[in-house]
């Protein structure tokens, strides 16, 4: 959950990532960043839109900086993580654990870009060196349950960037031959594992998209690209050509499929960029751990603890 104690975790577990240093309130290590230009300042709790600035100049660390002292941020010990930009394509790694021995994992490229950085479309891809990368870190936590990662590919390479202790997104790893739902009930419940060879994963090629997404990312750029978006996907033109649909499929669920799809475009119609920034804020203000609530949290278990020691 903590991206600075994450980036420790996947640093000793020997994963690839991008040049990273941990901004603390001396200017000695505000000059290390400098060096990374352009970055990303992460906080350790957030977000991607929430959590992640980017800083191409100088003078747009500095002013980023200036906001969080403006806010005391560091008064309290606080900490920022700052990560070399890399260009490239973004992976979406995901994995099932059983007590640090993968079971089950699935990776897929995000091809096209929809609202707020998420993929309306995706093509499976799940590379050997990943399933590698997964059970080195699997192994070094011992983790059980799921595990999800970003990372960038370039040159060949993947840089992981990000990491969350749940599965994401699985419709494109169960499409591609992998059911990562399905490992997790059989971890969560306890269920013998028999060694069966090397983890599960999904076949390359499989692609499949978010048509949501897909026009929330459209409706910000006005009407004309939300009517040429939808019409795209009726006629299964361009990105829709061969890919299966995620989140509503029409099959076996026609008739709430269908009335999401229409009412949701009726309100973008209508309301346009301010419908989805109305959705956007409300989806991430639900879901997201805060700052504050990740610290009573920590709080609870170091009393726990204490009073388990006591």
């Amino acid at each position: 959950m903590d991206k600075v104690s994450a980036c420790k975790a996947l640093a000793d577990a020997g994963l690839p990532q991008p040049e990273s240093v941990v901004l603390a309130s001396s200017m000695e290590t505000l000059e290390q960043c400098e060096a990374l230009l352009p970055a990303y300042v992460k906080t350790p709790i957030g977000t991607g839109s929430t959590g992640v600035r980017r800083a191409g100049t100088a003078d747009e660390l500095a002013s980023i900086v200036a906001d969080y002292v403006g806010q005391g941020y560091f008064e309290s010990g606080g900490e920022l993580l700052v990560q070399k930009e890399i260009q490239g394509s973004l992976l979406m790694v995901c994995g099932v654990f059983d007590h640090g021995r993968l079971r089950a994992w699935h990776a897929c490229v995000r091809v096209r870009e929809g609202v707020g950085g998420g993929a309306s479309k995706k093509v499976s891809l799940p590379l050997p060196i990943v399933g590698e990368h997964l059970q080195g870190l699997g192994f070094l936590l011992k983790w059980h349950g799921a595990l999800s990662l970003d990372a960038i590919l370039e040159g060949g390479m993947a840089w992981y960037v990000d990491v969350n202790p749940r599965i994401v997104e699985p419709m494109n790893g169960l499409l591609a031959g992998v059911d990562l739902v399905e490992e997790l009930f059989k971890v969560s419940l306890g269920e013998e594992v028999v060694d069966l060879g090397p983890p599960k994963h999904g076949t390359e090629g499989v692609e499949t998209h978010q048509l949501v997404l897909a026009m929330l990312k459209a409706a910000e750029q006005g009407r004309a690209m939300l009517l040429v978006e939808v019409f795209k996907a009726l006629m299964g033109f361009d990105q829709y050509a061969g890919s299966v649909e995620e989140l509503t499929p029409l099959e076996g669920d026609v008739v709430w499929s269908f009335l999401g799809l229409v009412v949701l475009f009726l309100a973008l119609l209508v309301g346009g960029p301010w419908v989805v920034g109305r959705l956007r804020g409300d989806s991430v203000a639900n879901y997201a751990v805060s700052q504050k609530g990740w610290k009573e949290i920590l709080e609870t278990v170091d009393k726990r603890k204490e009073t388990e020691r006591s």
